[in-house]
């Protein structure tokens, strides 16, 4: 989309939902999460549903925000909360451990994530300048790499053994070729 269409708003808010924090490098103040049009006594949340391998996760968050006192005059500090419902009807509700269990689904910090998710951003150049631990970490994330990685090591290994089996057998060939007399 254009630019001003509201892409960093949706990523701000799938990041935030998975994460507690919004997308991007500027790592926006969760606080400043909530609209400045918001009625005082308005709920400031996120509930993202999503579907992953087959299971449907649903994740819902609050960041701190000043609400109005419910008896009384003046406001109070609503606390930051998460809520990860599981597939079967389980939740988890600490912010924690909702952090790790999502990034225990999904496979993804928040770092890989958002560096995936802003690809439609714009950022592919990022990535692709990205440290090569950083950019391996990521591309191994996501494309499930670790099984390749591994079966090029062996064949390297396998290589490297060959190709010194060759040079110890023409050091062997030379040397005896060395000691033949020819008429």
């Amino acid at each position: 989309g254009n630019t001003g269409a509201g892409k960093t708003t949706l990523f701000d808010a799938i990041c935030y939902a998975l994460y507690g924090v919004a997308s991007g490098e500027a790592r926006r103040d969760p606080s400043l999460l909530r609209s400045n049009t918001a009625a005082p006594g308005d709920d400031t949340f996120v509930e993202f549903t999503y579907e992953h391998l087959g299971e449907i996760y649903t994740v819902r968050r609050s960041p701190s925000y000043l609400r109005p006192k419910k008896r009384g005059e003046g406001s109070v500090l609503e606390e930051p909360k998460a809520l990860l419902s599981l597939p079967g009807g389980r939740g988890i509700e600490r912010i924690a451990a909702v952090n790790e269990e999502i990034e225990r689904i999904l496979g993804l910090t928040r770092e890989h994530f958002s560096k995936i998710a802003m690809i439609a951003q714009g950022d592919f150049s990022k990535l692709l300048l990205a440290r090569v631990d950083e950019r391996r970490a990521v591309l191994q994330s996501i494309f499930g790499t670790q099984d390749f990685e591994r079966v090029q090591d062996v064949l390297q290994r396998r290589s490297k053994a060959l190709e010194d089996d060759w040079k110890a057998a023409r050091r062997v060939i030379a040397a005896d070729f060395g000691k033949l007399k020819l008429p």
